[in-house]
């Protein structure tokens, strides 16, 4: 079997902006995996017909047969298949590969491929896109419905209780209901934090459950949503970013939220012990009265400077400008600012703006999307490359590990002492995702490969062997995540 491709051109991320962190979709390519294998997706799983990827026309378009979307945790990474399929693997000592069990999944031959199982969404679901969290997965379904599992502390799930789901027989398929939303409500686009939540609705609008600050109003004192029965659906507000401004991306951290709105300014909200809300201080805002709304003020990016793609990472933040400079805030102890220091920017008045430095790309290197983990930062580049920085204990960031575990906090680490990240002859990336420790590209293909920490197996390779340590890891030397059959 070979597969079809069918281009058609389409808005990315909503309405024409990526977004990327804990939870969401950094897209270079415009083109729409949209087509069908030609002689149907269960005779790839069979592992009797294999996607040929020397159909795909790398970087403008996705093969039919490989990955809608990725989304990457701690410990484990997801993957929406051109099926609307969910596949998960990695650490599941809490249910977070949805699979009805708490076993791990990837860390040994012979469990990837057609022998790893899909996530049982119900009968008639597939899914769209993901956002991972922590330990908890959110599945956006082709219904606009949202479907979350595994663990569930604080009513993450958005459930009204914190039963965790996923890690028992029976608590899948149809029996796991779907988030609450709301009286009509359908959701668009997901972003999913360490222990909580957000849906951006059709009309531009956001709903969050979990722990807080969620971006409303406190509930009896209690910073949690979605632990209770009574919590969600009309009982939910809406996130309060100011009148007539609609959601154009949304990105998650460990424990704060950005969002890129339809005028092209970035509002921030939730904890902010490292200025990541990208306001001069370091008070965290989204549950007292007077914080959200008009009162919440946009990110000073610089003057004429406006986002156009976004990331949140453990607690630190990054723009991609409209000129493709990137511009990064928070937490900087790693160098994953990238400003050649390690001291924190946005925690202190005058730091932002016009005052806050540009991340030296290189001569001549400009992003089109940005993602952010824990300590690190990854860029997509205008030519399809991909470069990280900042913390590098399991090799996350791609490059090896020569005289240090950091790169980005001192001088000759930016620029020109940036690698690209090699994942092969000739390959190039159109989707980029992150997480705690470990990060996954889509290339042109269809297909994936995940690089850095693999403590469970959240690599997909077999083993609990990390990547990116060694250069020797990476390029054609690195596998790419086996999904469908023992070929591809």
């Amino acid at each position: 079997m070979r597969c079809r491709m069918r281009v058609s051109f389409v808005l990315v991320a909503l309405l024409g902006a990526t977004a990327a962190g804990c939870g969401q979709v950094n897209e270079r390519s415009q083109a729409s995996p949209d087509a069908l294998c030609a002689d149907g997706p269960s005779a790839v799983d069979e592992g009797g017909e294999t996607c040929a990827p020397a159909d795909a026309l790398a970087g403008t378009c996705v093969p039919v047969c490989g990955v809608r979307d990725v989304g990457v945790g701690t410990g484990y990474s997801c993957a929406v298949l051109h099926d609307g399929r969910v596949k998960c693997w990695g650490y599941n000592d809490v249910g977070t590969l949805g699979l009805g069990s708490r076993a791990v999944v990837g860390d040994e031959p012979g469990e990837m491929g057609g022998g790893l199982a899909a996530v049982d969404l119900g009968m008639g679901n597939s899914a769209t896109a993901i956002a991972a969290g922590y330990l908890h997965v959110c599945a956006l379904l082709d219904s606009g419905a949202v479907k979350c599992w595994g663990q569930n502390h604080a009513g993450t799930l958005g459930l009204g209780d914190e039963r965790n789901r996923g890690e028992l027989p029976g608590q899948m398929g149809d029996a796991l209901p779907p988030v609450d939303l709301g009286r009509g409500k359908v959701a668009v686009a997901l972003a999913a934090a360490a222990f909580s939540t957000c849906a951006v609705l059709s009309d531009g609008t956001v709903k969050c459950w979990g722990a807080g600050p969620l971006g409303i109003p406190l509930l009896d004192d209690n910073w949690h949503r979605g632990d209770e029965p009574g919590e969600m659906g009309d009982h939910l507000p809406t996130v309060d970013l100011g009148e007539g401004r609609a959601v154009v991306s949304l990105v998650a951290g460990y424990g704060h939220y950005c969002a890129l709105l339809s005028n092209s300014t970035v509002k921030c909200w939730g904890y902010n012990d490292h200025g990541q809300l990208g306001q001069g201080d370091t008070a965290s805002r989204g549950a007292g009265e007077r914080e959200m709304g008009s009162w919440l003020l946009p990110v000073r990016l610089g003057t004429g400077k406006t986002a156009m793609s976004i990331a949140a990472g453990g607690a630190h933040t990054c723009a991609v400008l409209n000129d493709g400079a990137v511009k990064c805030w928070g937490n900087n102890w790693s160098g994953q600012l990238g400003l050649v220091d390690e001291a924190s920017r946005g925690d202190e008045a005058g730091e932002m703006g016009d005052d806050l430095p540009e991340v030296d790309l290189g001569p001549g290197k400009t992003a089109v999307a940005i993602v952010a983990g824990e300590r690190h930062t990854c860029a997509l580049l205008s030519d399809g490359a991909v470069t990280c920085w900042g913390y590098n204990e399991s090799g996350v960031l791609g490059r090896g590990r020569d005289y240090s575990v950091s790169y980005g906090a001192a001088p000759g680490e930016m620029g020109e002492g940036l690698r690209r990240v090699e994942l092969g002859a000739g390959e190039e990336v159109t989707l980029l995702r992150t997480g705690w420790e470990h990060t996954c590209a889509r290339l042109g293909r269809g297909n994936i490969k995940c690089w850095g920490g693999n403590y469970s197996g959240e690599l997909g390779l077999g083993d609990t062997r990390p990547r990116g340590v060694y250069r020797s890891d990476m390029g054609d030397d690195l596998p790419a995540v086996k999904l469908y059959s023992e070929r591809w």
